[in-house]
């Protein structure tokens, strides 16, 4: 009896210790719903109101964490650059870029990285970063895009952690090699006015102006290279005011004044040629653009439509409304343009004869200005041509309200 007596006894006042221990256990497991005994009035009250102050504190920062963990969450699938945390050779944690970069058509978390990167430098990097403990970085071609892969380890030796990051430099490359070959062209194509001048000055200084006839030929390749080089450096601070980031000043043009206005300057430009300007149509349509580009955009069109238009030849514009869009069309009777041109004729300093073009006193700018102008105001430019059957340029903006 006495040894029955002891041991329900026994039980009965150690019932609240192990409900505590179970409680302390579960709570080390970031369990805070687990039940505490109820409080009594003993030695172990001061115990319970101790672990339940803990459990509550405990709750407290498992939801702070938590909620800073869903911000960092956001932060990272915000970002552009491709993220990914790697243990043990196996993506533990990734953004949606990362997954994107790599060409992976749906989430880069799971994987191996040398099966989501494939790219052998890239897990080198890897390696390299988590025995040598600094970072390293990798030029890379993934998914048909240049992209740098950064690699910083995390953590003690034996984590072997670490975070990759992926930049993507397709673009800002891409700019870099349009600007490295914009500075050449510009530079190949000032070498050829500046030399002629210096040269025509050199010769003159040396006794050819007293020449009559002589002074009279060399002064009218002076004129003439002259003329180039200013349009050429007109051509120049357009496309870089175009570039820099043009915001046109958005206005009602009625199409009919432009083109008039267009027509009247460059007739005495096709009257050497012989060549007709015409004005289909009257032309009722109003744009909603800038009025100095609208007119820039036609004198860049039909300048260059008599230029490679032969004598006798004809240059019309014509204007219709569809929908919402104004078509603005500059044909010409000349040479026509082949097909595999098209696409690169409106890149700068590009030339489908170089040197007729070049002859004729183009720069090479003219269509690429009209592009920018086109796009900022709203429209778009495309081309029409056939080898023999003259050439259409469709210019297309927005109806004025």
């Amino acid at each position: 009896l006495v040894l029955f007596l002891g041991t329900t006894l026994s039980r009965w006042l150690t019932r609240p210790i192990l409900a505590m221990t179970r409680a302390a256990r579960a709570m080390s497991r970031a369990d805070v719903e687990v039940l505490l005994p109820p409080p009594a009035d003993d030695e172990l009250d001061d115990l319970v109101n101790t672990l339940d102050t803990l459990r509550n504190q405990l709750a407290a920062r498992l939801a702070e964490l938590r909620g800073e963990g869903r911000k960092l969450r956001a932060i990272i699938n915000g970002m552009s650059e491709g993220v990914a945390l790697v243990q043990d050779g196996v993506i533990s944690v990734a953004n949606p870029a990362f997954a994107r970069l790599c060409g992976l058509g749906g989430d880069a978390e799971g994987r191996a990285i040398r099966d989501a990167v494939r790219v052998p430098a890239v897990g080198d990097a890897i390696e390299s970063a988590l025995a040598t403990r600094t970072a390293a970085s990798r030029d890379v071609q993934l998914a048909g895009r240049a992209l740098v892969a950064t690699v910083d380890p995390l953590g003690e030796t034996a984590a072997k952690q670490a975070v990759v990051v992926l930049i993507d430099v397709t673009e800002p490359k891409r700019l870099e090699r349009l600007r490295r070959e914009f500075v050449a062209n510009a530079s190949h194509e000032l070498r050829t006015p500046v030399a002629a001048i210096v040269g025509v000055a050199e010769t003159l200084a040396a006794g050819a102006a007293d020449d009559p006839e002589a002074r009279s030929s060399f002064l009218e390749i002076l004129m003439r290279h002259a003329q180039r080089l200013s349009r050429l450096t007109s051509d120049l601070l357009d496309i870089a005011r175009l570039e820099a980031g043009y915001k046109p000043r958005v206005e009602v043009v009625e199409v009919d004044r432009a083109v008039d206005a267009v027509l009247g300057t460059l007739q005495v430009k096709a009257e050497p040629k012989n060549i007709t300007l015409e004005k289909k149509l009257p032309m009722p349509e109003r744009v909603s653009a800038e009025r100095a580009a609208v007119e820039q955009i036609l004198t860049n069109l039909v300048d260059n439509a008599i230029k490679y238009t032969p004598a006798g030849g004809r240059v019309a514009v014509r204007a219709e409304t569809r929908g919402s869009r104004v078509r603005i069309t500059v044909e010409d009777s000349g040479p026509g343009i082949p097909k595999e041109h098209h696409a690169r004729l409106f890149e700068r300093f590009y030339r489908v004869d170089d040197a007729r073009s070049r002859e004729l006193g183009g720069t090479g700018l003219g269509l690429a200005i009209v592009k920018h102008l086109a796009l900022a105001n709203g429209g778009d430019i495309a081309v029409e041509s056939e080898v023999g059957k003259g050439s259409r340029f469709i210019i297309s903006l927005p109806v004025a309200a």
